[in-house]
This record gives C-alpha cells, structure tokens and sequence, in this order.
C-alpha cells in the first residue's frame, strides 16, 4: 500500500500516478475503509478529473450525494490498462486457483 502511496502522491504526468491513486483507494475500500477510499479517489479525481473509475468509487461510497458522470472518460485508463503479475507469489496464488477451478 505504501507503494501504491508514493506513487499516488507524485507529481509527474505519468499515467502511474492516477492508476496507483485509484488502485489505492480500492484496496481501502476492499478493507472498509470508507475515508481512506474517499482520500484516494478525490487524489485520481485531482490527477484526472475525467475519472470514471473515481466518479463510480466515490457515488458507491455515497449514493445519496451528487453524481458527476456527465464529463467523465469511458475510456478510463484504469479499466483499459493491461494487468500484470508483479511477483513471483502472486504468479503462484493465481496458477494454483487456476488450476483448481473447473471449466463451466
């Protein structure tokens, strides 16, 4: 996560920066960490304010409050951008998963 954080908390125009921001916020929101999530996603919505990934995370927070839709991007770099294994347990985790589901 503090990875996820330095990267996040950049200042470089790299696309690293929203992604780790908007990754960031949902590992706070897998653990239920509602304000920790709310921090991340306003930090994509400050590195791109056209985030779609950011506009849906913070009205799944809050579905009472306001939704701003209308100017996001449909093509939203987090959901297009291509995931890869990072570590070796990681590769592990997910061969042995794989390997023991079954075809539907």
């Amino acid at each position: 996560m503090r990875e996820l954080e330095n990267l996040a908390e950049g200042s470089d125009d790299s696309p690293f920066t929203y992604l780790a921001a908007v990754s960031r916020a949902e590992a706070a929101r897998a653990m239920r960490d509602r304000p920790g999530a709310v921090t991340w996603y306003l930090r994509a919505l400050e590195i791109y304010p056209r985030s779609a990934a950011a506009a849906i995370g913070l009205a799944g927070l809050d579905p009472d409050g306001p939704m701003a839709f209308e100017n996001v991007d449909t093509r939203d770099l987090y959901y297009a951008y291509p995931c890869t294994i990072l570590t070796a347990e990681i590769h592990k985790a997910l061969s042995n998963r794989v390997q023991g589901a079954s075809p539907k």
